[in-house]
């Protein structure tokens, strides 16, 4: 999907009982991806990355494009736990890009 067609879905969602989403991954399967899960990978196997992958710089910017537009229109947005199990700068990084989107929503209100 492109990000005009993400915007009407989110105007679709927005206006039903929905109030959030919470971003899910799949998970690998160690006995299968023995060498993706080769340093370990929790109780379910590591999360696979996907495109753009989990974390990298283009995920960054649609993630902050993403809960801007959700925070917008009073949906909220999470990641599974599994996802940032152990990924401390990852969830340190959410944190300060959701900080600076709903700051620059705040002052937008103003």
């Amino acid at each position: 999907m492109d990000k005009e067609r993400l915007k009407e879905q989110l105007d679709i969602l927005s206006s039903s009982a929905t109030d959030g989403f919470a971003v899910s991954y799949i998970h690998t399967d160690p006995k299968v991806d023995t060498l993706f899960n080769k340093d370990g990978y929790g109780l379910y196997g590591r999360t696979e990355p996907g495109e753009p992958a989990v974390f990298s710089d283009e995920w960054w910017n649609i993630w902050k494009w993403f809960s801007g537009e959700c925070a917008q229109r009073g949906l909220g947005i999470g990641l599974d736990d599994y996802t940032v199990a152990g990924l401390e700068t990852a969830i340190i990084r959410m944190n300060w890009i959701l900080w600076i989107s709903l700051k620059d929503i705040k002052e937008s209100w103003r």
